[in-house]
């Protein structure tokens, strides 16, 4: 039997089950959800994994590409179905708002090793209505560890959150100079920009050089891999310091391209160096 196991009955009755469910996922008659898609993924990915503990051993190697060529689909598709069983094998969770994600949403957080994790990318992107892209971004910058990470006091300290809109500006990142010095072109109004470097209100960084290299390295790192690839940041302005460099607070969200609502609710990149231990408390 084990000779013969891609002609037994066992295996092309599930890939009959396979062909069903994935048919009428296809049906052009109708717009599916995004619910009714991701259901039809998880039944999907049930019947591949059960099929897998049927096989004999030295069989697994060439199941998927074996089921692929019966179903005419890519063996990464069904690597995809299968994932999402088993990261979620009793059923799909609720999802407020899931309709505005699509299976692109979904399948961008497969390689994710938690249900926790995938769930809070997940419900952040149906919250915003964000893209795939915005979604990928906030994933390799972390976000999940950024924000659980995070001790839940403040033994640094805690930078009072202004949320007067005086002073508030649109801004693209250039450079980060240091822990506490970033360059930016911000956006002042009808077309125009304006190229600035800030300094982080409310904080010290280590300094670049001498005996706080090492850890001056590990605040810029921290800036670099927060505010990368971003499309913009949200800066709140102060005064000037001795440098002439506006005195301002950063607020950014990989995921949401709300303007009030990231500079309401958005991670506050000043308290977040604060609660990491890469950054002390000043006063200007």
């Amino acid at each position: 039997m084990e000779k013969d196991f891609f002609q037994s009955k066992t295996f092309l009755l599930s890939v009959e089950e396979l062909k069903k469910i994935l048919q009428q996922l296809s049906q052009p008659s109708h717009k599916l959800s995004t619910l009714q898609e991701l259901t039809g993924y998880h039944q999907s990915g049930k019947v591949i994994t059960g099929l897998i503990k049927k096989t004999p051993y030295k069989h697994k190697q060439a199941l998927h590409k074996q089921i692929a060529k019966l179903i005419k689909k890519e063996v990464r598709q069904l690597f995809y179905y299968q994932q999402l069983y088993q990261h979620f094998p009793r059923k799909l969770p609720k999802i407020k708002n899931i309709n505005r994600l699509t299976w692109s949403h979904v399948r961008s957080t497969l390689k994710l090793k938690s249900q926790e994790e995938i769930l809070f990318y997940l419900k952040e992107a149906a919250e915003a209505g964000t893209t795939t892209r915005q979604l990928e971004v906030s994933i390799r910058h972390n976000l999940f560890d950024m924000i659980q990470s995070a001790p839940k006091s403040c033994p640094q300290g805690k930078i009072i959150r202004d949320l007067s809109p005086i002073y508030t500006f649109i801004a693209r990142v250039v450079a980060v100079i240091d822990g506490d010095t970033i360059e930016l072109i911000v956006e002042q109004g009808f077309y125009a920009q304006y190229r600035i470097r800030i300094r982080l209100h409310g904080i010290n960084a280590p300094e670049m050089y001498g005996h706080q290299a090492k850890e001056a390295k590990q605040s810029k790192e921290f800036i670099i891999k927060a505010l990368s690839n971003l499309e913009f940041i949200i800066i709140k302005t102060y005064q000037t310091d001795a440098f002439g460099r506006y005195v301002a607070d950063v607020l950014y969200h990989p995921l949401w391209t709300d303007f009030k609502k990231i500079f309401e609710q958005g991670l506050f990149l000043n308290q977040q160096l604060l609660d990491h231990g890469l950054a002390k408390l000043a006063v200007y």
